[in-house]
């Protein structure tokens, strides 16, 4: 699975769902952390340069350019949907006893689940759309925002198809519905710069300020850095004044690396992309090596037929073998504009060109006109449906000689087969790329309920990190990196060390009072402890923070049930089935609330309403 990792907003529901996920006790995890080698915390990195001015001060002087980089792509990557052209239908989505549905109400975009059967509407959920997310020349999906939170639609637009239907993931996860959380791992590729509610300093991914973003869609200086420094220089200068010096990346003059991580910033998606210690994902900059930032794994055995990135797709190519590693992305393509549909072939012959005389082709020639008028692209690069691989290549970098039918699926790898894109791990210290790796196997462990790669995660995040734990029985050495303590929370409250888990909660929040992970973490610990009042302390936290997620509402419902708090359960019970409906259990603890504060009325409702959706959703056909 390709990840952007991250624990954010999003982890508060992976830390709900550790309570009941999988423990185990063995002799292979004992409730001591294990001998370590004394060390010290490390210094954070220093910030990175963020005199931003935006793309309409580049405009001012590169008007032309800026013209066509408005309707390129990256251009109109994301926009709110009150400004963005609307190229979607009217439509509908039948999944099994769910119906979803577009509306306009008021001139906004309105995405509504309704659950039903012949007696009529059993439940009906509706979302304002604040947000679109992708150019449309493929498809969209859509953000909804609750006060600086975003969260994804189910529905997506499926441009090539010209209809609607659930975006990746929804049909396999139906929990997911209106609540699955969009941060900075997910924006980074689509967004220009969002704007964060709390200092950059602090580890809060997905909190947004009210307008979420300073610049909406992908921008000037996302190739080319931050501008302050340019554009001063350049209002300053005279109409005489020779400048050698443009304080501004132009990526044509890098080294092919560097130039190269330019777009591999946002074009490699490997199998993991993690920030480094002290990085964010937002803090790359044009010239930097893309592990000066990003550790980026991917496999070690990747072949130029692997549904893959574009980036590693072009690597595994005998094109780019064949250059030396002169051949990149701008090879053939131009970041400021797209060739219109009529000149594509033409304007991708032009570049294969550059390389490849007509003889190279061992087509005979009525052969090659007969396909798209002599297309390079149409035999060399076919494009790939947009079904079968979601988020993956959609047209064959590879570049090979013979199209390719049918390429393999791309399937789950253990830690030993992953490695740094482009021999960077040799650049990281050892600790770093077993930090990333850990990360990434946290992440998979928990996913995968996995105890063997639980263990692994455990010890290649805690490394050298000290002879004895420190305070709050962190190691000293991991005291300050929130990931790593987040990680290892909940790799320790999954397998039973409730203790040590602890400990990294509330050390990371030390760190910082108010990330949700944490706080979700340590409410599970509390219901499993059976401290209700602590378990209803942290879950009024975190529904004062995370008003939008059901799960929250469930939790904080069923302490105040554990302390016989009826009405206040019953209140936050129907907060949570209000938010998703779909949730048995929930629905159940509101009847039982319903029954206890004496509502006999309400509680025969809800059970017919209970018994309605059972009905509903067992008679519904499998997908």
């Amino acid at each position: 699975m390709n990840t952007r990792w991250a624990i954010g907003i999003g982890a508060v529901a992976v830390g709900l769902a550790l309570a009941g996920a999988w423990r185990v006790r063995s002799p292979h995890h004992p409730q001591r952390l294990p001998p370590m080698r004394a060390a010290t915390t490390r210094p954070q990195p220093a910030p990175r340069p963020d005199d931003y001015v935006g793309s309409q001060a580049c405009a001012e002087c590169h008007a032309d350019i800026a013209s066509s980089f408005a309707v390129h792509p990256m251009g109109r990557s994301l926009g709110e949907t009150a400004a963005v052209e609307r190229i979607e239908t009217a439509g509908a989505v039948r999944d099994r006893e769910r119906d979803y549905l577009v509306e306009e109400r008021d001139g906004a975009m309105v995405h509504v689940e309704r659950i039903g059967d012949e007696a009529g509407t059993i439940c009906e959920q509706d979302v304002a759309i604040r947000f679109v997310l992708g150019s449309g020349r493929r498809g969209r999906s859509y953000l909804a925002d609750h006060g600086g939170r975003l969260c994804q639609s189910p529905l997506g637009w499926y441009t090539q198809r010209g209809c609607w239907d659930l975006s990746p993931g929804y049909r396999e996860d139906r929990t997911l519905r209106f609540e699955r959380a969009i941060d900075e791992s997910c924006l980074y590729c689509h967004a220009g710069r969002p704007e964060s509610a709390v200092p950059s300093t602090t580890h809060a991914p997905g909190r947004f300020s009210r307008r979420v973003f300073t610049e909406q869609a992908i921008g000037c200086e996302r190739c080319h850095g931050p501008g302050g420094r340019h554009v001063a220089r350049m209002r300053e200068a005279g109409p005489d004044d020779r400048i050698t010096d443009l304080a501004i990346c132009n990526p044509a003059d890098l080294d092919p690396a560097r130039r190269e991580a330019v777009c591999a910033q946002c074009h490699l998606a490997g199998e993991a992309v993690i920030p480094r210690y002290g990085r964010g994902f937002f803090d790359f900059r044009p010239g930097d090596l893309l592990d000066d930032t990003l550790v980026v794994l991917v496999r070690s055995d990747t072949d130029a037929r692997a549904a893959v990135s574009h980036v590693e797709q072009m690597r595994a190519s005998r094109c780019f073998t064949m250059s030396q590693g002169a051949m990149g992305c701008t090879s053939c393509h131009d970041p400021h504009s797209t060739p219109r549909p009529e000149a594509r072939d033409a304007f991708y012959r032009k570049h294969c060109r550059a390389c490849h005389d007509d003889d190279a082709c061992t087509e005979l020639p009525s052969r090659r006109e007969s396909v798209d008028g002599g297309s390079c692209i149409a035999c060399h690069m076919p494009s790939r449906s947009t079904d079968d691989v979601p988020h993956t290549a959609l047209t064959d970098h590879s570049i090979p000689r013979r199209p390719i039918v049918s390429p393999p699926p791309s399937s789950p790898l253990p830690p030993d087969r992953l490695v740094v894109f482009d021999d960077g791990g040799g650049r990281l210290p050892a600790w770093e790329f077993d930090r990333a790796l850990g990360l990434w196997s946290a992440t998979a462990a928990l996913r995968h309920r996995n105890p063997q790669l639980a263990a692994e995660a455990t010890a290649r995040l805690l490394g050298d990190a000290g002879d004895r734990p420190g305070a709050a029985g962190v190691p000293d050495l991991i005291a300050d990196d929130v990931p790593v303590l987040l990680a290892l929370g909940n790799l320790f409250a999954a397998t039973g060390r409730g203790a040590l888990a602890r400990g990294c909660y509330l050390r990371t929040l030390d760190l910082v009072a108010d990330e949700e992970a944490a706080i979700a973490g340590l409410a599970n610990l509390a219901l499993g402890a059976g401290d209700a009042a602590a378990a209803l302390t942290y879950a009024d936290r975190l529904a004062a923070s995370s008003p939008m997620i059901a799960e929250v509402h469930a939790r904080r419902a069923i302490a105040l049930a554990r302390l016989d708090r009826w009405s206040e359960c019953r209140e936050a019970a129907e907060r949570a089935v209000g938010l998703d409906p779909t949730v048995a259990r929930t629905r159940r603890l509101l009847i039982e609330a319903c029954r206890r504060v004496g509502d006999a009325a309400a509680a025969t409702r809800e059970d017919e309403r209970l018994r309605r959706l059972t009905a509903a959703a067992g008679s519904a056909p499998a997908p």
